[in-house]
């Protein structure tokens, strides 16, 4: 799972870039549809690639859970305190919600 995000994220701050736009000033948000399930007890894979594309915050949505792999500085504060805490839905009546 790890290699897909970082191979979205480089396509995407290329795509970015190219355009001119700074990726530190952008959140990248990868969710995944596909036939996978996240383990929530598995290591934290490194971000170190993910650092070098220069998003300001990268977080995963893979339902039911959410994960925010890395905040840069000038991430917002309710992102920077989720860094690395996978988060599962929640139901209030008949919606569900991330318990963030």
């Amino acid at each position: 799972m790890a290699d897909l995000i970082v191979e979205i994220s480089e396509k995407k701050a290329q795509k970015y870039s190219a355009r001119g736009l700074l990726c530190t000033t952008l959140d990248l948000l990868v969710y995944i549809n596909q036939n996978v399930q996240m383990n929530v007890d598995s290591p934290t894979p490194t971000c170190d690639v993910l650092l070098s594309h220069g998003w300001r915050s990268v977080s995963v949505l893979i339902p039911p859970y959410s994960y925010v792999v890395l905040a840069a500085n000038g991430a917002p504060e309710f992102l920077v305190e989720q860094v690395e805490k996978p988060r599962a839905a929640w139901s209030v009546g008949q919606s569900e919600l991330f318990d963030i």
